[in-house]
């Protein structure tokens, strides 16, 4: 957690790469555990993979990315 948080306040938490999403929701618990509400999971690129899908959907969280490997497969 960089920066000042206070419990209960909404965050963002920025990835540069989600693959299976494991790392993704381990950072969303540990800000979880600060009292700090998860509002997005926000990535540079993802892979795609329903993995992931399935991970962050158990979460009860949607991740949002900038591109992906669909994207530059193309």
């Amino acid at each position: 957690i960089e920066g000042k948080a206070n419990p209960g306040q909404k965050t963002i938490l920025i990835e540069d790469l989600i693959s299976t999403g494991k790392s993704s929701i381990a950072a969303a618990k540990k800000l979880q555990e600060a009292e700090l509400k998860v509002s997005k999971v926000l990535s540079i690129f993802t892979y795609g993979f329903q993995q992931a899908e399935a991970v962050f959907k158990g979460a009860g969280l949607v991740p949002e990315s900038l591109t992906s490997f669909e994207v530059l497969a193309q």
